[in-house]
């Protein structure tokens, strides 16, 4: 696996976290400090690639995304995460009012990631909610839209993740995106 990031202090925090972890583990995590725009890979490098919650920190982000396509292999899959639909209309709020973060500047609704992923040759494969915030009392794991198998966490996922509530405060986007073969 390898971790990309252009910020050394995240490389560094990183490193860190990962030295928590036993050896057999961290050995296979490379970490590297990297600019997204011209990643160090060959073409098709990578049959999976995570983009988790990082498209909203990006000023320009169709051209990552034609980077990600250009070493993900063919058949292979981008797992795409950000804050979802209407939840920019909270970071506009905290903006105006001046508690806006610095970082989070490019949210995403559905159709504009979906209008912005249409300009690079990848095809959908899956579009959803999801969240990765909300942890059910008396059950295993938190709410990721991977889907627990309890009754109550079904529940949970159907009313507070899937519906207009998750929408508006809780969930983000999951965009499954496929190389053509």
């Amino acid at each position: 696996m390898v971790a990309i990031d252009n910020e050394p202090l995240a490389i560094a925090a990183a490193r860190d976290f990962f030295q928590t972890l036993p050896p057999q583990q961290a050995s296979r995590i490379h970490l590297l400090h990297a600019d997204m725009e011209h990643l160090p890979f060959h073409d098709a490098s990578f049959s999976k690639i995570s983009f988790s919650e990082v498209i909203e920190h990006l000023v320009h982000p169709l051209p990552v995304l034609r980077e990600l396509y250009r070493v993900l292999k063919p058949g292979g899959h981008l797992v795409l995460t950000t804050w979802p639909n209407k939840a920019h209309y909270l970071w506009r709020l905290k903006y105006w009012i001046g508690m806006g973060s610095k970082e989070d500047f490019n949210p995403q609704t559905r159709r504009s990631l979906v209008r912005l992923v249409r300009q690079t040759p990848f095809q959908l494969a899956d579009f959803r909610f999801a969240n990765f915030y909300l942890h059910i009392p008396k059950t295993p794991v938190t709410i990721d839209g991977w889907g627990q198998t309890s009754g109550l966490a079904q529940w949970c996922e159907r009313s507070l993740v899937r519906g207009w509530v998750g929408n508006v405060f809780g969930s983000s986007l999951y965009a499954r995106f496929v190389k053509p073969e």
